[in-house]
């Protein structure tokens, strides 16, 4: 018997050795199988995914050409999706750190490289510039959502240096010692940054080569007497008249030299009016310039961007005409002599902390027919002398902070369409004397109506709302009058 058994567990072995061997033959065959396939495959794969995802890169492309924030949203996420819609209310001064695209004209545009990852996929994508033909290679990340690939905002930085193209193996930076400089012409393979010139204080002139795309206020921030900034006629990226830069197409104002003084010696000391055709006025453009008491924006201007005339001590008026869309993020702060502002119907946004800290603003005139839908978080905070407002039905919100430390405001009229107060809006608003709650504002946020010692509000609510946030009231000891 044991010896019937040991020769029946020698013969099962060699079975199960024999089953081992061709399931690892099958196993191997089918990977060898799925080899050959997907090499034979993947050139197809590659081509198939790149037809279909050039065209979100392409529209990437455009939309920064364009400035087109709906544009560019429309690659991130599907139109009108709530992921769309957050986008373009999260980024809508996005491209106010992109002042110049002349330069974006493409000649070709190739996808070089696919590769496929779970969930994601990743695409190396060739462009060409028309000018200069210059070349550079960059990787979009895509994510699939309802069926469809779209960019992925999180993994996409295309433009963080793309100004700096032409001058990337330029590697001489000027660094003057010498604080007595008066003129300096740049040279072609040199590259500017914030301590080539600074603390020059007697500069008066800088002539920049061709190659240059852009001017950075940041460059000259401590040239208080500089006076002009000339481009080599060459460019055909900027161009300047008079000392001041345009881009080539003069449709972008890029730099106002600071210590530039507009009509010296004539009954208009100060005034400069901003030629017609341009378009958009460039982040820092003005910013700290002291010889301008007033600036007249022509009827094409259609974007402020982002302290373009801030630390402007001198500046006491401005003119906008019809036509202006978009005010961004800290346009006038510390303007310190500015008194008035009337914004024209057009008006569509005015950005954070706009005004920030202009505390002679005793007026900002907004008519019933404006078609402005938002008040940006701090737009007005500091403007202590500003006495009245009026607030148009377009707007649903009033932001964080944005009339905070206006001690003068008296009076103010909420949009009939209003449903939102944000955090401390008209905290510290002492002359403040009523405001009436209707019962379209769902949401008031903590201490909105803090340290308003004078304020009656009259509420159409008969009880506090749910939306209301806890401590609405936070810093608000007076009278409350519910049901009005």
């Amino acid at each position: 018997m044991p010896l019937i058994y040991l020769i029946f567990m020698k013969i099962l072995k060699k079975v199960k050795s024999l089953i081992r061997l061709r399931r690892a033959a099958i196993v191997l065959l089918m990977i060898l199988c799925a080899v050959i396939i997907g090499m034979a495959a993947h050139p197809m794969v590659e081509a198939i995914m790149s037809s279909m995802l050039l065209p979100k890169v392409k529209l990437f492309m455009q939309a920064y050409a364009e400035h087109d924030i709906y544009m560019l949203a429309s690659t991130f996420y599907p139109e009108n999706s709530a992921g769309y819609n957050q986008f373009v209310k999260n980024n809508f001064n996005f491209f106010a750190q992109y002042p110049n695209y002349d330069f974006l004209a493409i000649k070709n545009i190739k996808a070089l490289k696919i590769y496929l990852q779970k969930n994601t996929i990743q695409l190396l994508v060739e462009f060409v510039y028309k000018k200069e033909n210059l070349r550079t290679d960059r990787t979009f990340c895509f994510l699939k959502i309802d069926g469809e690939w779209y960019i992925s905002e999180k993994d996409t930085d295309f433009f963080r240096h793309v100004h700096y193209l032409i001058n990337e193996n330029y590697n001489t930076i000027v660094k003057e010692s010498n604080k007595e400089i008066v003129t300096y012409k740049v040279g072609k393979r040199q590259t500017v940054d914030g301590l080539s010139f600074y603390n020059c204080k007697n500069l008066i002139e800088v002539t920049f080569p061709s190659t240059y795309m852009i001017i950075k206020h940041g460059w000259f921030g401590t040239c208080d007497n500089l006076i002009a900034v000339n481009i080599d006629e060459d460019s055909q990226f900027l161009t300047s008249v008079d000392g001041v830069v345009y881009t080539k197409d003069m449709s972008v104002l890029v730099y106002y030299p600071k210590g530039k003084i507009q009509n010296a010696g004539s009954v208009n000391l100060g005034e400069f009016k901003i030629p017609e055709g341009v378009k958009i006025i460039n982040s820092e453009a003005f910013r700290g310039c002291l010889g301008l008491k007033k600036i007249i924006c022509p009827s094409t201007l259609k974007y402020i961007y982002n302290y373009a005339f801030a630390d402007m001590k001198n500046l006491e008026s401005i003119v906008f005409n019809d036509g202006l869309q978009y005010l961004y993020s800290n346009v006038f702060e510390n303007c310190d002599k500015l008194k008035s502002v009337a914004f024209p119907d057009s008006m569509e946004i005015i950005g954070k902390e706009c005004f920030y800290n202009c505390r002679q603003l005793e007026s900002a005139e907004i008519s019933a027919q404006s078609a402005l839908q938002r008040i940006s978080y701090g737009a007005f905070d500091g403007c202590s002398a500003l006495k009245n407002i009026y607030l148009p039905d377009g707007m649903e919100e009033i932001e964080e902070w944005c009339f905070q430390n206006c001690y003068s405001l008296k009076t103010i009229r909420l949009p009939q369409n209003l449903k939102r107060i944000g955090r401390y809006a008209f905290r510290r608003c002492v002359s403040l004397e009523e405001l009436y709650i209707s019962r379209a504002i769902q949401t008031v946020e903590i201490g909105a109506f803090h340290t308003c010692s004078n304020l009656k509000l009259y509420c159409q609510h008969a009880q506090e709302p749910p939306g209301w946030s806890l401590y609405w009231d936070m810093g608000f000891t007076n009278e409350c009058v519910w049901g009005a």
